[in-house]
């Protein structure tokens, strides 16, 4: 699945910023929901900030070029493996804790993200937690004037502005957008670019998206509480300082 995108994000990765990485409070807050379950922890992706505090992880990223220029290296107690979350086998109550950051976007609403929740319940030994950073999208809708508006006279990040045009495609479209619509909307909003605050480096990173062969699902709170595991308490930590931090709550539950 390599493709533009990803080689791209993945080699400017130092330069994201939070919403599209952890800030302290919501890793504290991370580390503080895993508590003592980390003996054996997954993580869904190779997220560095994760990566660096737990002592034990087994890093799984289906996108070699992420593993490449992102992770932060193997060691005796830390691996990162190439491999496809919905299809891999793990043995059934086999980890303490599963955790990730936007892992569960990365796959369709709503039946492959209730599979891949189904699959994080089985692996979790009894007591296991699991706790993921999610995107979602607001209840209310933005609106065209309002992308319009934050284009031009923004007053969030391009990292968060970027989820704004996403999470836009996402109520048009459906939960589940294609990657390369992000750059025909923002095209079809800013057809003269010259006027715009961003950066050239920045602007550039919408045209990353034309050749994407990625999705993205931004589901509301809503429609995420209907395809929750049966029998287990989930539940939204909100938590964090940076833009946009109330549309990226941290999904937790823990198996009985």
């Amino acid at each position: 699945m390599t493709n533009s995108h990803w080689a791209h994000r993945s080699k400017h990765w130092s330069r994201s910023v939070p919403p599209l990485r952890y800030d302290k409070v919501a890793l504290e807050t991370l580390k503080e929901l895993v508590g003592t379950k980390t003996d054996k922890i997954l993580l869904l992706g190779v997220t560095r900030e994760l990566a660096t505090s737990f002592p034990n992880i087994l890093a799984i990223d289906f996108e070699p070029n992420m593993i490449k220029n992102v992770w932060i290296g193997d060691t005796d107690t830390k691996l990162a493996r190439e491999g496809n979350w919905l299809t891999m086998e793990l043995e059934s109550n086999s980890l303490s804790a599963i955790i990730g950051d936007g892992s569960i976007n990365q796959v369709a609403f709503p039946h492959d993200q209730k599979r891949l929740l189904t699959k994080i319940l089985d692996w979790l030994e009894p007591g296991g937690i699991f706790a993921c950073r999610m995107y979602t999208r607001p209840e209310t809708p933005f609106t065209r004037a309002q992308l319009i508006e934050q284009g031009l006279r923004p007053t969030i990040n391009w990292s968060a502005y970027r989820r704004m045009l996403c999470m836009y495609l996402a109520e048009q479209e459906g939960q589940t957008i294609l990657n390369r619509n992000i750059t025909g909307l923002f095209n079809e909003l800013f057809p003269d670019r010259s006027q715009m605050p961003w950066t050239q480096d920045e602007l550039e990173m919408i045209d990353t998206y034309a050749t994407s062969k990625l999705q993205s699902c931004l589901p509301t709170r809503t429609e995420l509480k209907q395809i929750f595991p049966d029998g287990v308490h989930t539940e939204f930590v909100d938590t964090g300082n940076y833009d946009f931090a109330e549309y990226c709550p941290i999904l937790t539950f823990k198996k009985l």
